[in-house]
């Protein structure tokens, strides 16, 4: 299963041709969808499956590719972003060859950073070496792959044959990911500029050591400005991302989300807790899509003695009487009492997340979204690697950092109508 030693290399040296019509100058990879550069969105849903070493293989717009990546890296120092920087032109496979000596896990992830896939990278991984393979392409059905060309899979999951560009088709296509172990190239010699796709993948196939694993998942391929067009859309409504179903968990904070939050104090007893409007009955929505909803709530009145313990667990235990009675549930209740900033326990840090996954281990961070009001809950959605939504409601005007949210809302009544739609197609 892939840990913060596997790495993840970005094919990010493009010059994006096709879209300069629609983009100028700027990178491909650097493109706009939904507001900000492709490469976030990239980066973030990996950060969500655990992936904590990237390395951009780059070339042209080079510069403003490392600026991008400087300013995302702020906001999650626990990220290391190194930069493989090709002087001359090296093709793919060059580019790949030279990032994985900034590699240092067995097998690696390779992505187009001109595509996005949403699938599970681990459950490739699993595959990838249960098949004992050297290279797996990861790959999506598509109904008109004219413009991809259709990969042939045998009963094995060997990849016996690549059918470019037909016309009418519709099949599996490779969908610009790959596990690959560099076991590759210490048995293989490839020239030091050559390409991934015309070079080294044929070489794989002829020797039998190129698998492919099948994906259902959401995909789109940027490189041309119809489907650049069709990305702003997709990514604008209803994200697969954000799309949680049973198989999810949903974090909550409580003042300013749950309840109204009091200015510059503690909510110290019962009397002066005021749920939101229609808070409750988006709780008892919430109940029906996901498979646990925990609370985790930063109460540092408790640590300097001006809110009772007491009082707090009468708090916690109307209000979620409160949210039963209108057919709703919250499975668990975390709160850290500590003064110190730097707790671990204390948001933005993750301790409460790691609570909560002690007492339930099914919980998956990858599949789980962090609700809040305050920065300090999407740094704590980050820090845990779960997708994090923005709720506007104490700080309607507020600039948030690049790509510290998923999602915005102004209230939680209106999160529940957005998921109770249905996913894209």
């Amino acid at each position: 299963m892939p840990d913060s030693s596997h790495s993840v290399i970005f094919l990010a040296g493009g010059a994006g041709t096709r879209l300069q019509s629609v983009t100028g100058s700027t990178p491909k990879c650097l493109a706009p969808v939904d507001g900000q550069p492709f490469l976030y969105h990239l980066l973030q849903r990996l950060l969500a499956q655990g992936f904590q070493h990237f390395v951009l293989a780059l070339g042209v717009g080079a510069s403003e590719v490392e600026e991008a990546a400087a300013a995302w890296q702020q906001y999650h120092p626990h990220i290391r972003i190194d930069f493989s920087i090709e002087t001359t032109p090296l093709g793919t496979g060059g580019a790949v060859l030279q990032a994985l000596s900034l590699c240092k896990s067995d097998d690696v992830l390779i992505l187009n950073a001109d595509s996005y896939l949403d699938c599970s990278f681990a459950d490739a991984l699993h595959k990838h070496q249960q098949y004992k393979a050297v290279a797996t392409v990861l790959l999506s059905h598509m109904q008109h792959a004219d413009r991809y060309g259709l990969v042939q899979v045998d009963a094995q999951h060997r990849i016996v044959q690549f059918h470019e560009n037909e016309a009418h088709s519709n099949g599996l296509i490779n969908a610009g990911a790959y596990w690959l172990n560099r076991q590759l190239f210490d048995v293989s010699a490839f020239p030091a500029s050559c390409s991934w796709e015309k070079i080294i993948m044929p070489h794989l196939l002829v020797q039998a050591q190129l698998y492919g694993v099948a994906t259902t998942g959401y995909f789109i391929d940027i490189g041309i400005p119809e489907d650049y067009a069709k990305a702003q859309t997709d990514f604008a409504h209803s994200f697969p991302m954000l799309q949680p179903d049973k198989s999810w968990t949903l974090f909550l904070d409580r003042d300013g989300v749950i309840n109204i939050e009091k200015v510059k104090d503690y909510i110290h007893h019962w009397d002066e807790f005021q749920f939101y409007p229609d808070a409750v009955k988006a709780i008892a929505v919430f109940s029906k899509i996901f498979s646990r909803i925990i609370i985790v709530t930063n109460q540092k009145g408790v640590g300097k003695g001006v809110t009772l313990q007491e009082n707090l667990d009468e708090i916690h235990q109307r209000m979620t009487a409160a949210i039963e009675t209108a057919g709703g549930r919250i499975d668990a209740i975390y709160y850290c009492p500590d003064t110190d900033d730097k707790s671990p326990n204390r948001k933005p840090n993750p301790g409460m997340a790691f609570q909560a996954k002690a007492n339930f281990p099914e919980i998956d961070f990858s599949r789980s979204i962090m609700v809040g009001n305050n920065t300090s809950d999407l740094y704590f959605a980050r820090n845990a690697g779960m997708q994090a939504v923005f709720l506007r409601s104490t700080q309607p005007d507020l600039q948030l950092p690049p790509a510290l949210a998923d999602m915005e809302s102004p209230s939680l009544s209106h999160l529940a109508q957005v998921w109770q739609r249905q996913p894209i197609g």
